[in-house]
């Protein structure tokens, strides 16, 4: 009986370290400077509201001109962790960290923006920024 909880608790943990493995995505550190089309506050706008679409991003104001993107990252090892040592193991809830990226939108002309992109981003998030990117790009 017991080699038989074992294994459905390992097959369990394992379930849940490849959830957390597909559903948290990679995490890339992105340091690029484009120039776009719109005013400062239509290409922030717009970034905005296409990284309000990312589960677990947030974005705050840092500024007229500038957004900061903030996302929590729990590690892969955290579920494995929590279900092998329950309830103790709900300890292991503490690795998750924060990450917070940086955008900066300025005049370059008239219509057109310079955006400076500068932090780790999670591809999901990066993805939709590149979208908006794509969309203004002349």
């Amino acid at each position: 009986m017991t080699g038989t909880v074992g294994l459905i608790i390992l097959g369990v943990a394992a379930l849940a370290v490849a959830v957390a493995v597909a559903v948290g995505g990679r995490i890339k550190s992105h340091s690029t400077t484009v120039v776009l089309r719109g005013t400062p506050d239509e290409v922030l706008n717009d970034i905005r509201l296409a990284v309000a679409l990312v589960r677990g991003h947030s974005t705050l104001s840092s500024g007229p001109s500038s957004l900061a993107i903030r996302f929590g990252i729990t590690p892969a090892w955290v579920p494995l962790i929590c279900i092998l040592f329950f309830p103790f193991g709900l300890l292991a809830l503490l690795g998750r960290r924060t990450e917070t990226s940086t955008l900066v939108a300025e005049p370059d002309g008239p219509g057109r923006t310079r955006l400076r992109i500068a932090g780790r981003f999670d591809e999901r998030a990066i993805g939709r920024i590149n979208q908006v990117i794509e969309a203004r790009s002349s």
